[in-house]
């Protein structure tokens, strides 16, 4: 089960950004009504969606196994924390053969990340076909954020003809934190875009506080994938 994390910087193989300008607003006439300062960030409150972009499974009756990837989608004005969500896996015949709630990492304003789920045979009581998600508690919004951590020089290592492991390099922030709270989430994407393989990720062999600007490798190995890898998306999170 992964337990929630503050979002962090991602890094991938190929990065682009565009920065947009903004045009000079029309002259109000002189019978127009006076504009209030921020009528829209006093009155939106939080409204996160969560959307299943990509869901995988190991059909082996003894040993079912499944992961999948959601966005979650924060459209307010500013950061958004206290997300709460909860998947629900379901058999063939539509029945439900495991479920799993937790909080989400804080969400940046107008921003989204990902979430890679899922479970093995322990905690399922058949073989998975789907998965449905859904907000439970859409949180609240903060005044400030910074990430816990950023990630950088992400590799992929081929294993197997369908297994690859994940390596990358994690810097902690401005502050120190505890390394039993810390995730990561790896998203694999073949030539096209398209997801074809995803997993998380716990800290192994870090001390118990991590200072702050310390730097340690991230190894996530033997991912399943559904198609050739050709980029990784590799995010750490902090939990509360």
């Amino acid at each position: 089960m992964v337990r929630s994390r503050v979002v962090a910087l991602v890094a991938v193989f190929v990065v682009g950004c565009t920065l947009g300008g903004c045009s000079r607003p029309a002259a109000r006439t002189p019978s127009g009504p006076a504009v209030a300062s921020s009528p829209l960030a006093q009155s939106v409150t939080p409204s996160p969606t969560a959307e299943v972009a990509w869901f995988w499974t190991d059909r082996n009756p003894d040993a079912p196994l499944f992961r999948f990837v959601a966005q979650i989608h924060n459209p307010g004005p500013k950061a958004l924390g206290g997300i709460q969500t909860e998947w629900i896996a379901y058999d063939a015949d539509g029945s439900i053969v495991g479920s799993f709630k937790s909080e989400r990492p804080i969400v940046p304003p107008r921003g989204t990340i990902p979430y890679v789920g899922g479970a093995g045979a322990a905690d399922l009581s058949a073989i998975p076909a789907k998965v449905d998600m859904r907000i439970v508690q859409p949180g609240s919004f903060l005044e400030t954020y910074s990430p816990a951590c950023t990630v950088s020089d992400p590799q992929l290592q081929r294993e197997s003809a369908k297994e690859y492991t994940v390596k990358a390099r994690v810097t902690t922030g401005v502050e120190e934190v505890a390394s039993a709270k810390l995730d990561g989430y790896i998203v694999l994407r073949d030539s096209a875009g398209a997801i074809v393989g995803a997993d998380f990720w716990t800290p192994e062999r870090l001390p118990e506080r991590v200072p702050a600007g310390t730097k340690f490798i991230l190894e996530a190995p033997f991912i399943r994938v559904t198609g050739p890898p050709k980029s990784v998306r590799v995010d750490v999170f902090e939990g509360p």
